[in-house]
């Protein structure tokens, strides 16, 4: 650039053979220049400030990020909200939701609404081999996480599954991390709320097409698991015994040592199995101070141990008992209407028990408050409780080891 200057001005000093005047074209030229030198470098200096300033805080964001997403895997209560596909911690241990009337109540599909992109609905159940769900529309969704599927529910907001942790697939692409491996989970009956028990907290939330957003996260004592959603109570397990809390928290231990099963909610308050002598007798129970109450007491006919994979029919009326000789349908409202009474009584009018050839295995679904999704030993079948029941087929691409996804929609 010096020399440049320099040429210039012996250039125009040889033109007009004069010292420089104060009106020096030469200097001028080169002030020009100058300042077009110092216009561009300060140009240059803006741009690399706000680029400095951009990756500053990218980095910022980026740390406080990580230092969340280090805080949720150490076990502390849970953030207000999933992240998508988010790596999951290692499993804890396998556990599936204890079979109640909400976690473990089944129908056949839940609508997912919104868009085209969502998960399509069906009348017919879905079906789960694996780690895919096979609707009855010919789809096949291939649940995300590096685990094992060991069970699964459709819910309004898509599928809540357990593998490498609790995630909700939404979309045919994205899943929704929810937490990590439970020690215990239940969804309530229409499948828009999600209790867990991890990391000796018990965590509340709603569940929407964007992740869980947490209600309440409360501590617990270990062992003590959630098993159905009843209104605003919650049932809790623990080691054979159950108990109850508020929804939103507030909670005093009351554990009841007679109730053997609590199946779900019906009418307010909750159908169950509860203990008298050697027998096991269906009981309608409620919510008191001092504890879970039985209110009435329905048919005995089942051994001490039998009930605990039955299934609550989505309005509360009829409970599917899988059994060896197949599964029996049990009319809940003559049960307790009727009371002991109808065990003993021979020849007895009223129908409490209806017979369904199905198996246990897979474990039964409702599809509505009369229909029944179970299998035999020729495929997939269907049970009514008038008594009646047909053949069904199983949905386009479904082979061997098959079982049913349960709705929960609260219909």
């Amino acid at each position: 650039m010096r020399m440049i200057e320099k040429a210039l001005r012996e250039s125009l000093a040889a033109r007009v053979a004069t010292p420089p005047a104060l009106d020096d074209p030469a200097g001028r030229a080169i002030r020009r220049g100058q300042a077009r030198l110092r216009r561009r470098r300060a140009a240059s200096g803006a741009a690399a400030l706000v680029l400095f300033s951009g990756l500053l805080s990218g980095a910022v964001a980026g740390r406080r990020a990580w230092l969340l997403e280090q805080a949720g895997e150490r076990g502390g209560p849970p953030a207000a909200a999933a992240r998508v596909d988010e790596p999951a911690p290692p499993p804890v241990v396998d556990v599936t939701p204890f079979a109640t009337g909400t976690g473990g109540a089944a129908t056949s599909r839940a609508p997912v609404g919104g868009s085209a992109s969502r998960l399509r609905t069906a009348v017919e159940p879905d079906v789960r081999v694996g780690n895919a769900v096979f609707t009855a529309g010919g789809e096949r969704i291939d649940l995300g996480g590096s685990a094992p599927v060991t069970a699964v529910y459709r819910v309004p907001a898509g599928l809540v599954y357990l593998g490498d942790g609790l995630r909700l697939q939404r979309t045919h692409t994205q899943s929704v991390f929810l937490t990590g491996r439970p020690d215990g989970w239940a969804l309530s009956p229409d499948g828009t709320r999600l209790a867990y028990a991890a990391d000796e907290y018990l965590t509340v939330g709603d569940l929407t097409d964007r992740g869980l957003t947490v209600r309440v996260a409360v501590p617990i004592d270990r062992g003590v698991t959630p098993v159905a959603f009843a209104g605003d109570k919650l049932v809790l397990a623990r080691g054979g015994q159950f108990d109850f809390m508020n929804v939103d928290g507030g909670y005093s231990p009351t554990w009841s040592r007679d109730v053997l099963a609590v199946y779900g909610a019906r009418s307010g308050r909750l159908a169950g199995l509860v203990r008298s002598g050697e027998s096991a007798c269906l009981a309608e129970l409620s919510f008191k101070p001092a504890g879970l109450a039985v209110e009435r007491v329905g048919t005995c006919r089942f051994k001490l141990t039998a009930g605990l994979g039955a299934r609550l029919s989505p309005d509360g009326r009829w409970l599917a008992v899988p059994g060896v000789a197949g599964v029996s349908l049990v009319d809940l409202d003559a049960a307790f209407a009727a009371g002991r009474a109808v065990d003993r009584a021979k020849g007895s009018t009223t129908k409490v028990i209806i017979a369904c050839p199905g198996l246990a295995d897979p474990p039964p679904a409702w599809l509505s408050g009369s229909t029944l999704a179970t299998a035999n030993a020729k495929g997939p079948l269907r049970c009514r409780t008038d008594g009646g029941s047909q053949a069904a087929a199983l949905p386009t691409g479904a082979g061997t080891g098959w079982s049913y996804v349960p709705r929960l929609s609260g219909t």
